[in-house]
């Protein structure tokens, strides 16, 4: 096994002109870059002494199998029958190996449970809303098995943690996710591939090859995919970029205290960065500084709705008139009624929103489902207060570990920029779109117990 180290400087050899190089080694597994210790630290599978927890010796074979696995649960649209995706099979083979390893992860079991409740409640609700609602029994199994797939995927990602490095577990999983995005891009993506298909893959594939460099290098690149960004109109994913650049660059700062920053200190920190960036980016998007295509469409959303998020997203208008209609959720396969449309368009017309332009009807509520364009939404409609508490976990869950991450300086690009991402997803995007990357996103935030344990003991002795 090849073994490149920092230099002095910080420095792997070779420079930024091997990163294709050093990608295609990788994936073969003929190498393992180590990185100075804090450096390759961009999850909490390595640490801040390099010596806790660097994945396990295992098999080629072991190895293969863990790249395979990867691969196959980034196919989301690559179904075999009604909600049955490759992951399905992944988890279901893999079940003795993952369901072992989870004592090892701090927050694993409680994902794996909450996503358990989650389902059985959704099954309750349908059967509950039968009486006065049409229910769709494929659309109650699709939507059961999206839950349960999501929750033993990111299972299956935290035990290729423990063989894989965290370079290689992102170049596989975003291989999985180019080939999905292959089939995958639609008709809304033919007119703009890049934004709604092929930005999220290419961003993984570029920071998980670039993890372990120096931070200078993950800041470029970060960089490069916030340009990318802008040049296809995707201006949440720009947002996104900046802001991980920007904690990219809290890590680099030069310090001369030994202490390290509480992970809520931090949290607080990432809330005032993100509010800075939004109310910047809507002045500049207004101004035109960001192209004369973004520019129309954030005047004649801010003109409507009064803020970008409402006027981009008016599906959170209908989201809140059916929660203070039916509180407790519809459940799993779940039609809405005549009069929880007409509730929902209420909502929508409130915003300034024209909801009888065929959107709602035919693709929020078409389809014998409830598609409220976020994770939040979509999993209350579905699996009702349990899935606002699946929702609640996963936030928790970002927050509370990237922030340690950076209060320690171990978070990457590929950390940093999955797990904004993960939070914008979780109230601005629907649940199906949002599931791959949120999966990637889990299975590289949970801590071991051992390490957050060294954390704490480090802290008491500083």
């Amino acid at each position: 096994m090849t073994v490149l180290r920092q230099g002095p400087s910080g420095s792997i050899p070779g420079g930024t002109s091997g990163v294709v190089a050093r990608t295609a080694q990788l994936m073969s597994g003929q190498s393992s870059v180590l990185a100075s210790p804090r450096m390759l630290a961009g999850s909490p599978l390595e640490t801040a002494d390099g010596s806790l927890d660097q994945p396990l010796r295992r098999s080629s074979i072991e190895q293969a199998l863990a790249g395979m696995a990867l691969v196959a649960i980034g196919l989301q649209r690559f179904g075999v029958g009604p909600g049955i995706m490759p992951r399905h099979f992944v988890a279901f083979v893999l079940l003795p190996v993952w369901f072992v390893a989870l004592s090892r992860w701090r927050g694993a079991r409680v994902l794996l449970l909450m996503g358990i409740a989650s389902a059985a409640s959704g099954v309750i609700l349908a059967r509950l809303a039968a009486a006065s609602h049409t229910v769709s029994t494929n659309e109650t199994v699709s939507a059961v098995l999206l839950v349960l797939g999501f929750v033993t995927s990111v299972c299956v990602v935290l035990w290729s943690r423990l063989v894989l490095s965290l370079a290689k577990v992102g170049l596989f999983f975003g291989v999985g996710l180019m080939l999905n995005a292959a089939v995958g891009v639609g008709t809304l993506g033919a007119s703009n591939p890049l934004k709604y298909g092929w930005a999220i893959p290419i961003s993984v594939v570029i920071l998980a090859a670039v993890s372990g460099l120096r931070l200078s290098v993950q800041l470029f690149t970060l960089l490069l995919v916030a340009a990318m960004s802008i040049l296809s109109d995707a201006r949440a994913m720009f947002a996104v970029c900046v802001l991980s650049a920007l904690l990219v660059a809290w890590q680099m700062r030069p310090t001369n205290s030994s202490r390290t920053k509480s992970w809520i200190w931090t949290a607080g920190m990432l809330a005032a960065l993100g509010a800075a960036i939004y109310n910047v980016g809507t002045s500049l998007l207004v101004d035109g500084y960001l192209g004369a295509e973004a520019q129309a469409r954030s005047v004649q959303q801010l003109g409507s709705a009064g803020s970008l998020i409402l006027g981009g997203r008016p599906e959170l208008a209908a989201t809140a008139a059916l929660f203070l209609l039916r509180p407790l959720g519809f459940g799993a396969g779940v039609s809405v009624s005549h009069g929880d449309l007409l509730r929902a368009k209420a909502g929508m017309s409130a915003i300034n929103y024209d909801p009888d332009n065929g959107y709602v009807e035919n693709y929020m509520f078409g389809g014998g489902r409830i598609e409220l364009h976020s994770m939040l939404g979509d999993l209350w409609a579905a699996f009702g207060v349990v899935g606002i508490a699946l929702v609640a976990l996963l936030f928790w869950q970002i927050v509370r570990n990237v922030a340690t991450l950076i209060a320690h300086r171990e978070a990457t690009g590929l950390v940093l920029l999955l797990s904004c991402w993960g939070l914008w997803n979780l109230f601005f995007s629907p649940f199906f779109s949002a599931a791959n990357s949120m999966i990637i996103t889990m299975g590289l935030v949970l801590p071991l117990h051992r390490v957050v344990q060294a954390r704490a003991k480090k802290q008491q002795n500083e």
